[in-house]
């Protein structure tokens, strides 16, 4: 009677063992991180002091490590407002002379991506190498092992089969 117990324990165990954990919670510091970066991006682009292909590409970057919590998209709206209203009062107040500081930090956001990029490419490297290196290890096994030779002869027709 217990082994049948324990054979229904065991595959509910497995499977508790398979179930992945969901992602971290976006903390409310963080909500201020991507939406200002966001924000910002699109400011920078706007103004035309960052392409808009380093604007795209930063965007769908930060995207993806976005999408590595889980978040309200409601609030990361909001905290782009706010960070939207403080970047249009910085530049429509002339004491502010806000002008110098947003090309600063649209250059700086421009290295980030940049830096983002280069990430990329060299993991993209890496995982060619690795698969490569996969591939190769594979062919040399399949060259290297013993192979047999089978042939069948079925009236005048011999066909042979190598293992």
């Amino acid at each position: 009677m217990k082994s049948r117990h324990l054979l229904l324990v065991i595959p509910a165990f497995l499977l508790q063992a398979c179930a992945t954990t969901p992602p971290p919670l976006l903390g409310d510091e963080q909500y201020m991180k991507f939406a200002g970066f966001f924000a910002l991006a699109d400011r920078c682009g706007a103004l035309g002091l960052t392409s808009a292909e380093t604007v795209a590409y930063g965007k769908l970057q930060m995207s993806y490590r976005l999408n590595t919590y889980r978040y309200y998209p409601d609030r990361i709206r909001s905290a782009m407002g706010e960070v939207n209203a403080g970047l249009d009062k910085a530049l429509l107040d002339p004491a502010a002379s806000a002008g110098p500081q947003i090309k600063q930090l649209c250059n700086t956001l421009a290295i980030r991506v940049a830096e983002m990029n280069q990430q990329q490419q060299i993991n993209a490297a890496n995982a060619q190498a690795e698969q490569q290196a996969m591939q190769n290890a594979v062919q040399n096994l399949q060259n290297s092992t013993p192979k047999t030779t089978y042939c069948n002869s079925v009236g005048t027709q011999t066909s042979c089969t190598t293992y």
